[in-house]
């Protein structure tokens, strides 16, 4: 029996011969369509590709083999095969339409038995090729997904890049490849600046969910009641302002995966809701009396040390056990060995395109300056020093130390150089020494708080400014001057 369906074009400008084939091969089960020369078996085609052509070389006008030609350079979604028929039974002809894509080739006249086997062999041809494709084709998504998870890994997300190949930073990139093809929650931690926002968004692009939508949320910018609004939701006139209902960014993240970034913020009763989520996979807007299912991925980072909020209560228990399914430390750029000097060159780079600038390669005396630093606003802070060195020596055949920022080098060399000249100890910098820190940890917070004060300093004591250069926000700014003994202007 023939492949159900099967439909065969017979291209013969004799109409009794092309009867008796169509009518014989209709009696062995399959479909046929005529065409009774060449320019008609091209349009034929190309409106409707058939699954095999019997194609006569003789045909008026255009002949069987500029037509076999043609159909074989039409791009279609399956392999089509020709064979030929031919009164003429040389060698040279025989070459020269295998030679115009042919597949085989029958001598006129033929036995009508032998033509049905002969189709019926190329059938098994297709379905053989058929079978190789689908193979190919897994075989080939299979590569696509390898090749897609790797360059993921390493793959620009926005405007960022990761960057570098320290070993602390291949420590999180070996965790980040199980849990992105994983459903488990995800707890990062890690410092202000240390990109958390955007290893959360590697995870959810390697992950199942990668088709949906990845939703941010800063759990420390919004009060309480517009948090869980935000959130969760609300329906109309469920507090002052609630005009309209409010799906919830959980809802409208159905599939997908939300961020919640300084996880550690979060108000008490938020936590609460966060939590029945987790459990029960569901969300009860504010002011709703009955919940709704969601199908949504959780990532949360913290700079914050969490186990001590739950110490002081101020942080759920149950909810650091469920958010801490898998926890990732991202380390400081002060951490992560040579790749300072590589983000270094990247966003010099960058910097240098956006801004049409043409400026020298690092000198190694300016890459050991901005190694030696530590960057107490990590990767962004580093981002923002290079962007001003490009900004304002764009043009120079080196980037040199005296290029660097003086807050970065006063540091570096172990001057203090404040906006007088001052070379005394400011802002508690004695007083807030750890005495239980190590030598390392005492000099790190040291560096960190001379940077800051003389950032302050020389922005005028203004916060948003000082944070901006630093690259931190304001609430990290503060917590950072809090944790240190830094007044503000007194």
């Amino acid at each position: 029996m023939s492949s159900p369906g099967l439909e065969v074009m017979v291209v013969e400008d004799e109409d009794l011969q092309r009867q008796l084939i169509c009518d014989r091969l209709v009696a062995a089960g399959f479909r046929v369509r005529e065409a009774a020369d060449g320019e008609s078996a091209v349009a034929a085609f190309e409106e409707r590709p058939p699954d095999l052509v019997l194609m006569d070389v003789r045909l008026p006008g255009m002949d069987g083999l500029e037509a076999t030609k043609r159909i074989k350079s039409m791009p279609v979604d399956r392999y089509v095969p020709v064979i030929a028929c031919t009164a003429l039974d040389d060698l040279r002809n025989k070459q020269a339409a295998f030679d115009f894509g042919v597949d085989d080739y029958l001598t006129k006249p033929f036995d009508m038995a032998e033509l049905v086997l002969r189709i019926r062999s190329a059938t098994r041809m297709i379905a053989t090729l058929q079978r190789w494709k689908k193979a190919e084709t897994r075989s080939t998504q299979l590569q696509s997904l390898v090749t897609d998870v790797s360059k993921n890994l390493k793959r620009p997300l926005g405007a960022e890049h990761i960057v570098g190949d320290s070993p602390s930073l291949e420590k999180v990139f070996a965790q980040i490849a199980p849990a992105a093809a994983s459903e488990v929650t995800v707890l990062l931690f890690g410092e202000t600046g240390t990109g958390k926002e955007m290893f959360a968004r590697l995870l959810h692009e390697n992950s199942p969910r990668r088709d949906h939508k990845f939703r941010v949320q800063d759990c420390s910018s919004l009060p309480q009641h517009l948090l869980e609004s935000e959130l969760f939701g609300h329906k109309k006139g469920a507090f002052t302002g609630a005009h309209s209902d409010r799906a919830g960014l959980f809802v409208e993240a159905e599939g997908g995966t939300v961020f919640l970034d300084e996880i550690g913020d979060m108000p008490l009763a938020a936590q609460a809701r966060l939590l029945r989520l987790l459990q029960e996979r569901e969300v009860k807007p504010v002011g709703a009396d009955v919940p709704r299912k969601v199908d949504v991925r959780i990532i949360a980072a913290t700079h914050r040390d969490l186990e001590k909020l739950v110490e002081q209560g101020r942080f759920r228990r149950d909810l650091y056990y469920r958010l801490g399914q898998v926890r990732i430390a991202l380390p400081p750029l002060r951490q992560r060995e040579g790749d300072i000097s590589r983000l270094a060159e990247h966003f010099r780079r960058q910097y240098a395109q956006r801004y049409e600038k043409t400026p020298g390669e690092w000198t190694p005396e300016a890459l050991a300056v901005l190694s030696a630093y530590p960057f107490p606003g990590n990767v962004r802070q580093l981002k923002n020093e290079v962007e001003r060195v490009v900004l304002y020596y764009g043009d120079a055949p080196h980037l040199l130390p005296e290029h660097i920022s003086d807050e970065i080098r006063a540091v570096v060399e172990g001057r203090r150089t404040p906006m007088n000249g001052s070379a005394a100890p400011t802002d508690g910098d004695a007083a807030a020494t750890n005495d239980d820190a190590t030598p390392l940890q005492n000099a790190v917070e040291t560096a960190e708080r001379r940077a800051i004060v003389e950032t302050l300093q020389r922005c005028n004591y203004h916060i948003t400014k000082t944070a901006g250069e630093l690259g931190l926000t304001r609430q990290g700014l503060w917590k950072k001057m809090k944790r240190l003994g830094i007044r503000g202007r007194r």
